[in-house]
């Protein structure tokens, strides 16, 4: 099996243990060593504390859901650099009513190996969204701050330094061609989400057909653009459901739902819809690959976007895969 295959299921049960809050199964994943450095949680060093730190110490909660998004992960040797978006429902749940709280927001975290198993040697985690009942972990959480730029004076992820495209040099072939456009996709959400434009434009053609735009922008024009629109804002999010993706040639269509369960205006999860996942938006992305070396000068390239539908859509997705 491909490393990073190896890591994504190694991560996958370390949101198993934050979902069932069985602190005992991060023995497998975290190493003795590991490094915590959270907005919500704070900060901890070595795995009692760090077990410590993510054991759940809000109001007493019967609903927990936890899924992953927008998974990235490259290997090199013994090293690793994984991010991901994990979003969270949890609450009380009686017989005719739900009290909730959802909240998310982006991992990137520094793997190595431990006697030929992967393991977590620093997480970093920024919490990006939050909606419902707060006293839900009141006293114990640091909430998002609106008056600072993510949320927070100090955001653990500088994406400029440590993200997982610059951590990892010589990384494991991504293999499909399919990978490959993800891989695209993913540099795109990243880079907008936190502000490197540098990322960012090594995802777009040198002329892209963005935003339905009638006539083509260049590099800068988008960048531009997408400056203001994220500086704007506190924290963005662009969190996606993968639908398909389609290659015919050099070209490709990807098409994606958003995820966004902190703004769905009078949508709010209860009793019937607690294992529905609700999308604000369904969205196609044509890319076109082009020969270079790397990501950087190669590789796909977006040519344009679309919005195919804009409302609030719903999926159920009780016991389907955690990660989207």
């Amino acid at each position: 099996m491909e490393e990073r295959l190896l890591v994504k299921d190694q991560f996958l049960k370390y949101v198993n243990a934050l979902e069932s809050d069985d602190m005992n199964l991060l023995d497998e994943v975290l190493s003795k060593d590991v490094v915590l450095e959270s907005t919500n949680y704070g900060n901890a060093i070595g795995l009692s504390n760090v077990k410590a730190k993510l054991k759940w110490q809000g109001v007493d909660i019967n609903v927990s859901r936890y899924k992953i998004f927008n998974f990235v992960a490259f290997t090199e040797n013994e090293v690793a650099s994984q991010s991901a978006v994990v979003t969270a429902l949890v609450g009380w749940k009686e017989e005719t009513y739900l009290y909730y709280f959802n909240f998310g927001g982006y991992y990137l975290n520094d793997w190595t190996k431990e006697d030929g198993i992967w393991k977590i040697k620093h997480i970093r985690f920024n919490l990006d969204l939050e909606d419902g009942n707060s006293l839900f972990v009141k006293d114990w959480w640091n909430l998002i701050d609106y008056r600072y730029f993510e949320g927070i004076v100090r955001y653990p992820i500088i994406s400029e330094v440590n993200n997982p495209w610059i951590n990892i040099k010589n990384p494991e072939s991504l293999g499909s061609e399919e990978e490959q456009v993800l891989d695209s996709y993913y540099r795109y959400s990243w880079g907008i989400d936190h502000g490197d434009f540098d990322l960012f434009q090594t995802c777009l053609a040198d002329e892209c057909y963005l935003f339905e735009r009638e006539k083509p922008s260049n590099k800068e024009e988008i960048i531009a653009f997408m400056k203001y629109k994220r500086y704007k804002e506190a924290i963005m999010e662009h969190i996606w459901k993968i639908d398909s993706v389609e290659i015919k040639g050099n070209r490709a269509v990807l098409k994606t739902r958003r995820y966004e369960p902190h703004r769905m205006g009078t949508t709010k999860f209860n009793i019937l819809n607690m294992y529905t996942d609700f999308y604000t938006g369904k969205f196609e992305y044509e890319f076109k690959k082009v020969n270079g070396k790397n990501y950087r000068d190669g590789g796909w390239k977006m040519i344009s976007n679309r919005c195919v539908l804009s409302k609030v859509i719903g999926e159920n997705t009780y016991d389907k895969s955690k990660f989207f």
